[in-house]
């Protein structure tokens, strides 16, 4: 139970149903008195503080009072820091753009709070993740599929991708039918105080802190319970930003809090919106794109590792429906096994270029609305007509030469 609306619905619904249940706060994250920084805009130290757990256990807490549950808090930070937010750190370090909520799901909600239930004599761990569950059954075994949830626009399958059988016959999604209107109003029904509570945005455990703050304070070096958070200093450092052709346009304060396709940020005028199509962390340079130029830097094909398939392998070539970020409208492709390591590695060819296909995130298959599995972007590729474009000088004394990398493959100096 997260505090939230939906885990809180979940837990009534099982309960109406007949089921044994209790509910479990799993703190995820309790910064120490080490790990603050002194924010890149404020004259005081901030910490990596204003934590949303204390509120959002006291939420649960009381939601399990009304319910008449069992409640507890499962302390599980450490395996949080070693697990995830090492990932985390290492990802932004390599120029890469990590999604987190993947990991927790994979490792700590569904790895470390599933071993906990089922030690303790639980049979399931229910969530409200808004995604759905089937089972096939055969003589000798059952197989676990996973859907997308009815409501379209709260849909979470995308973050599950990286599930197992074995996990799956443990899991309950109860609120994947329901759209979130629904679940609103049985909340209200059910009497639950957090009926129109709003829904929890970004990375909780970050809480005031922007991103670009925590990635670059203090030192540069934090560690914590053994996840060094160590961006290179390529990754910290002011550099150029220049167009695709080579022009000047300004300067970023740090490549690592960029990723691929981003609009914002740049703080750049002229002929914009511009769009973030390459971070060359050899040479510390942000190219950018207009929107005239974008469309020559939309990835034509990628290459993805960590893969995981939640049921059968499909068959190589396979024409499969993608999602390249959470959100992303789903895009066709061709998934193509490697011809060593079948089972980690594929390489993927969209059918029409794809846009803001970053290196570090999930892009996740569809059949229908069956996920089928996924893996993690290492390598994007471009159509030829934006390769070899020659670079150009900035003229300033700072960065006396600006580099463009030539040859057919953009990104994969950067990626392996």
């Amino acid at each position: 139970m997260s505090g939230g609306v939906d885990s809180s619905v979940c837990a009534a619904l099982l309960k109406q149903a007949g089921h044994e249940v209790a509910g479990v706060y799993l703190k995820l994250w309790e910064p120490s008195d080490t790990e603050s920084l002194p924010a890149a805009q404020h004259k005081d130290s901030v910490s990596l503080g204003d934590p949303c757990w204390a509120r959002e256990m006291q939420d649960a807490a009381r939601v399990a009072a009304h319910l008449g549950i069992p409640f507890t808090v499962w302390d599980v930070t450490q395996e949080y820091k070693e697990r995830v937010l090492k990932n985390f750190y290492s990802e932004y370090a390599a120029g890469r753009t990590p999604n987190p909520d993947v990991l927790c799901n994979s490792e700590i909600k569904f790895g470390i709070g599933l071993t906990k239930a089922l030690a303790a004599g639980y049979d399931y761990v229910a969530t409200g993740h808004y995604a759905q569950l089937s089972s096939q059954s055969s003589v000798h075994s059952s197989q676990y599929e996973l859907y997308a949830a009815v409501d379209k626009n709260k849909d979470q399958s995308y973050f599950l991708w990286q599930l197992t059988q074995e996990q799956l016959k443990h899991i309950m999604f109860p609120i994947g039918e329901y759209t979130k209107p629904q679940v609103r109003e049985m909340a209200k029904k059910f009497g639950l105080h957090n009926a129109g509570k709003k829904d929890s945005q970004g990375v909780c455990f970050l809480g005031k802190i922007k991103l670009k703050e925590f990635l670059y304070g203090g030192s540069g070096q934090v560690t914590a319970a053994g996840a060094t958070r160590d961006l290179a200093t390529r990754s910290r450092q002011s550099g150029p930003i220049v167009d695709v052709h080579g022009n000047l346009l300004g300067y970023h304060d740090g490549l690592a809090h960029f990723t691929i396709g981003q609009r914002q940020g740049t703080k750049l005028g002229g002929n914009g919106p511009y769009f973030v199509v390459e971070k060359d962390l050899v040479h510390n340079t942000l190219v950018v794109a207009n929107e005239k130029d974008e469309p020559d830097y939309r990835a034509v094909e990628c290459t993805i590792r960590n893969v995981n398939w939640i049921g059968e392998y499909p068959e190589s070539g396979r024409k499969l429906m993608a999602r390249v970020r959470y959100r992303a409208l789903l895009t066709s492709v061709n998934v193509h096994f490697h011809t060593i390591v079948y089972e980690s590695a594929c390489r993927v060819i969209f059918d029409e270029p794809a846009r803001a296909v970053a290196l570090g995130q999930s892009i996740v298959f569809y059949d229908g609305d069956n996920l089928i599995g996924g893996g993690i972007i290492r390598v994007a590729d471009f159509p030829a007509a934006c390769r070899g474009i020659p670079g150009g000088r900035s003229g300033n004394p700072r960065f006396p030469e600006v580099y463009w990398r030539h040859g057919p493959h953009p990104h994969s100096s950067q990626c392996l």
